[in-house]
């Protein structure tokens, strides 16, 4: 492909015609991978509202797969000058078309601190990495890359691959953010070794590793594990979660405790949602008018089933000092 110019752009030639239309396909596709988030924490979208934006995303993906050389050409150039949405569009049509060379440039190129990068990559290649490249993603000597570690967690977290061995030896100089991640993943495991190596990271300065940890340890089967978490629980905010999984009905009247003090309130209510208990329903309509009522609200929806919920609409009041003269001239006009 000697002959492509330097930067791969519409313009008026045939070329350039296929050039614009793989851009656009990637832009597509992109913007369907970042509202993905947005739309499985909706609640008026319909499972199959989501299979009708897997079958468009999965349309613009074929679409640049069939596109050849000069298609995975484009995929190239925005893998590493786009925007994250755009990498993980063209990670996944390197995997369909066994391009591991690819590949590694592409995660060359992502910013080991680029949270937003980082989930573009590892979810797409979650999704399509092929399975004889799965050994090489999870060998132990390229795990000081952060890159890496990431995807060998998520992998083996997603897969179920047998790479705790890795994991474990990275997991003490790994970052909070993926210390989380190596844990989830080490918590697929329930033996012996691993409740032994998570059971002292319910006193690990982050929170979100206490979190995993304490899940973790309720996965491994350990006989103490529920009455362990449940004491860590009564005096860390960050394991109410787990409550939902190891907490039993003598919880329930310390959680409306909590309920009551609003930098822990709307964990507990989503907890108790969770458990469902009848109890709580009184206290969850009290907790309507405070801080949580969100929760609350989600709350008493689990528990009752009820379905109790309206519009409102809500005025946008413009800030008068970001309106220019002109439009503040037209405000004050009404």
């Amino acid at each position: 492909m000697d002959h492509l110019p330097a930067i791969l752009e519409e313009v008026p030639t045939g070329q350039g015609f296929r050039i614009g239309l793989y851009l656009e396909h990637l832009s597509e596709a992109a913007a369907l991978w970042e509202q993905r988030p947005a739309d499985r924490e909706n609640p008026d979208l319909a499972w199959f509202d989501l299979g009708d934006e897997e079958a468009r995303l999965e349309a613009h993906l074929d679409a640049l797969v069939l596109g050849g050389d000069l298609a995975l050409a484009v995929c190239r150039q925005q893998a590493l000058d786009g925007d994250a949405g755009e990498l993980h569009t063209a990670l996944r049509v390197f995997c369909r078309h066994g391009r591991s060379d690819l590949v590694g440039v592409a995660m060359e190129g992502v910013d080991p601190d680029d949270d937003e990068a980082l989930n573009a990559m590892s979810d797409a290649l979650v999704a399509e990495l092929p399975t004889a490249w799965e050994p090489g993603a999870l060998r132990a000597d390229l795990l000081g890359d952060p890159r890496r570690l990431r995807l060998a967690a998520d992998l083996v977290t997603a897969r179920q691959l047998p790479g705790r061995d890795g994991l474990l030896d990275a997991l003490p100089e790994a970052p909070p953010s993926l210390r989380a991640r190596i844990v989830r993943a080490l918590g697929q495991t329930a033996d012996g070794l691993v409740d032994g190596v998570v059971r002292p990271l319910l006193s690990d300065e982050d929170a979100e590793v206490r979190l995993e940890a304490a899940v973790a340890l309720l996965r491994s089967g350990a006989p103490d594990a529920p009455a362990t978490v449940l004491r860590a629980a009564r005096t860390d905010p960050a394991l109410l979660p787990t409550l939902a999984l190891a907490g039993h009905a003598a919880a329930v009247p310390w959680l409306h405790e909590v309920l009551q003090h609003p930098p822990s309130a709307a964990a507990a209510a989503d907890v108790l949602g969770l458990m469902g208990d009848p109890r709580s329903v009184p206290v969850l309509i009290a907790a309507l008018s405070g801080e949580a009522a969100p929760a609350a609200a989600r709350a008493l929806d689990l528990i009752t089933g009820a379905d109790l919920t309206a519009d409102t609409f809500v005025e946008d009041v413009p800030d008068e000092d970001e309106l220019f003269d002109d439009e503040k001239e037209r405000l004050a006009n009404g």
